[in-house]
């Protein structure tokens, strides 16, 4: 068997060092190099400014700030919502009740939920939010720059004007248990600068006559042109009283008023529920005498005496009822002479019917059945006894009694009542309906 000899190659301690060395520069040519510091600072500061100025550009965006109101309202923070309103120019009061009141009515009409069309709107260029009325409630608008660099917006409310009508002057003004300095004069008083919301008005009254309290609710959702209108309803109003003596004196609920009783004149006001009890009364041969006591129900009042004697002819009387019965009469009732007996003249002139009544229709038929039977009529006595008034007119009950001559020269008397049914038109009374005719000759 033959031997082998294997040689072994002595490495070459040179040439393998210098591979390594060139395989270590390969490997590490892809470590990047130890960074420089300041670099690397210069680096962050700049990532820094970016991040800064982009939360600075969103902190100034008119989302924001539109977003930091409406979380304000949404969780009624009343002192955070003042700040916005305030910085934003708000002209309304900004007081705590005003600014509780505001912010439950954006809640209340789920304006809440519509802030976020301001940013679109002012986009739009109008900044303004509406209500569904068209009354301005909100207004986006810029405001100053933060440094120079972040324009920066703010938010202002719209104020509101409220004007509350009455029918009656010197009434007293509640509002959400403030009392106002002003009473409402010339029909009425207006409020400005108020911001929107439910409010509670209280009117109050007191003079000789009467006292007044009224409370209502006010709701700035039904305004229009950013002006809210109301009128206050009293059951009160201002009274004509009537009597048939010069000299008589009013009384309230039995106290003597000291005021003579003017035809014409109003008194007032009353309130007009039938607790309030008026009469009058005079003074008349020594002897006080009074009127029955009558409840104010309407805008007419009549207190009338018993005469003390039958009146003459109304146009001999120089205080009669009132002057338009005075007036009336004094055209519609036969002369006291016999020669002045031309009624057909007298009732048929321009202004004396309601040309479509029942007595003017029959007057012609009338005077010339009295003219066929040659009979005359005069008067010889005239009295009112009672009447009532509405709004529409009035009605009158006379007592008249006549000396009626026949065509043979028979004389008699004859007295009757006589109810009168009258309107007004132009301030003046127009006969309509002569309601009842009673031959009260023989009742004595």
């Amino acid at each position: 068997m033959s031997e082998q000899t294997i040689v072994f190659e002595k490495p070459n301690i040179s040439k393998s060092r210098s591979h390594i060395k060139e395989n270590k520069k390969k490997v590490f040519q892809w470590v990047p190099k130890r960074p420089n510091r300041i670099s690397l600072l210069i680096g962050i500061g700049i990532v820094c400014l970016i991040g800064i100025h982009l939360l600075m550009r969103s902190m100034y965006s008119p989302e924001h700030t539109v977003k930091v109101l409406q979380r304000a309202v949404e969780e009624h923070q009343i002192n955070k919502v003042t700040d916005i309103l305030e910085k934003g120019g708000t002209s309304a009061s900004l007081d705590d009740q005003s600014v509780k009141l505001f912010t439950q009515y954006l809640k209340d009409t789920d304006l809440v939920n519509h802030l976020t069309d301001l940013v679109t709107n002012y986009k739009n260029g109008k900044g303004v939010l509406k209500d569904h009325n068209g009354n301005k409630i909100l207004t986006l608008q810029k405001g100053g720059k933060f440094l120079g660099l972040y324009q920066k917006y703010s938010i202002s409310a719209e104020p509101f004007d409220l004007v509350l009508n009455s029918p009656i002057d010197g009434v007293g003004i509640e509002l959400n248990g403030k009392r106002t300095n002003s009473t409402i004069k010339d029909g009425e008083i207006t409020f400005h600068r108020l911001l929107p919301g439910e409010y509670q008005v209280k009117a109050f009254f007191q003079n000789d006559y009467s006292t007044l309290k009224e409370k209502d609710e006010l709701n700035f959702a039904t305004a229009t042109n950013n002006k809210l209108v109301k009128d206050l309803e009293f059951n009160a109003d201002y009274v004509e009283i009537y009597s048939n003596e010069p000299e008589a004196v009013l009384l309230i609920d039995g106290k003597n008023t000291g005021k003579k009783i003017v035809t014409g004149e109003k008194y007032g006001p009353f309130t007009l529920d039938g607790k309030t009890m008026v009469s009058a009364q005079v003074e008349r041969d020594g002897q006080t005498i009074r009127t029955k006591e009558v409840p104010v129900t309407g805008k007419y009042v009549d207190l009338l005496f018993e005469p003390a004697e039958p009146k003459k002819a109304p146009e001999q009387e120089n205080n009669g009822f009132f002057s338009s019965i005075k007036n009336f009469f004094s055209k519609y009732l036969p002369g006291s002479s016999s020669s002045d007996n031309n009624l057909e003249e007298k009732q048929l002139i321009n202004g004396l019917f309601d040309h479509n009544s029942q007595p003017f229709l029959q007057s012609t038929d009338y005077q010339q059945m009295i003219n066929k039977q040659g009979s005359t009529q005069k008067l010889l006595q005239f009295s009112v006894i009672d009447s009532k008034q509405d709004d529409a007119g009035m009605e009158i009950k006379t007592q008249e009694q006549y000396e009626i001559t026949d065509k043979y020269g028979n004389t008699n008397q004859k007295k009757f009542e006589i109810l009168y049914r009258f309107v007004r038109e132009d301030n003046q009374l127009k006969l309509t309906n002569i309601e009842e005719v009673k031959d009260v000759t023989n009742n004595e």
